[in-house]
């Protein structure tokens, strides 16, 4: 586990991390217009290219509020030898993390997840609500 804590910085420019964040969001709404997984192709055309649209531009939001937040608000510097891998790693996880729960709340929204949920937690008296 030694090389977790190997010195790993990156350069800390916030453009070509905002520039990354737009070309990986890009990739994205491409791979998911070309190759169609998760039963895209069921839908129509113009259904298609919006909802991989929005999951490319959610990528692309996440990601670039993710690296505002780490470099503006916590302040962390990654352009130093104090960045290591480990800390790296614990990062990017993050990211995905990131991405992943707005791509569940698009979901939830556009689908019958959301009522799935709030409506069985009710049920199940998750939420109680006193009289």
């Amino acid at each position: 586990m030694k090389f977790l804590k190997e010195p790993f910085p990156e350069e800390g420019n916030f453009k070509k991390e905002v520039f990354t964040d737009g070309v990986i969001g890009l990739f994205v709404f491409l791979f998911l217009l070309l190759f169609q997984p998760f039963d895209l192709d069921e839908l129509n055309s113009a259904s298609r290219a919006k909802h991989t649209f929005v999951f490319g531009l959610i990528t692309f939001v996440s990601g670039t509020l993710f690296h505002a937040l780490r470099r503006f608000i916590v302040r962390i510097e990654i352009d130093k030898p104090s960045w290591t891998f480990g800390r790296w790693l614990l990062s990017t996880i993050q990211l995905i993390l990131l991405i992943s729960i707005m791509n569940f709340l698009y979901l939830s929204l556009i689908s019958e997840i959301f009522n799935f949920f709030i409506v069985g937690a009710l049920e199940a008296n998750l939420f109680h609500i006193p009289n």
